[in-house]
């Protein structure tokens, strides 16, 4: 897993080993970022897998995704909300973590727990 963070200046080495089994999960809302839609352009490209996390499941990236996982942005305010997003992408990591077994499960918390320090 590698996080791919707006500004990030080495982007080109983050993607160079981009192959065909590789995965990409973009998020991206109004007003849509440019750079977001560069990556995923050379994801599709070099044919990596993409899953889109957005506002609009016609939006501008939306025909490159494998798939699109569409969140309101609906708010009472005058502004949008994070709201939607933020439960996508926690139903998203639910569902990947119900597919590690236990012992994987148990194994990678005693990984991270010793490497951090934690318990």
């Amino acid at each position: 897993m590698q996080l791919i963070a707006s500004g990030t200046g080495s982007l080109a080495d983050l993607l160079l080993d981009v192959h065909a089994e590789d995965r990409l999960l973009v998020m991206t809302f109004r007003p849509y970022a440019r750079m977001a839609g560069e990556v995923v352009e050379f994801f599709r490209g070099a044919g990596g897998r993409i899953v889109l996390i957005s506002d609009d499941a016609l939006g501008p990236y939306a025909r490159l995704a494998d798939h699109v996982l569409v969140c309101a942005p609906d708010s009472p305010g005058p502004f949008a909300s994070a709201v939607g997003g933020l439960f996508v992408v926690e139903a998203l990591a639910a569902a990947v973590a119900e597919r590690v077994s236990d012992e994987g499960r148990e194994a990678a918390a005693r990984a991270l727990w010793g490497r951090f320090g934690t318990y």
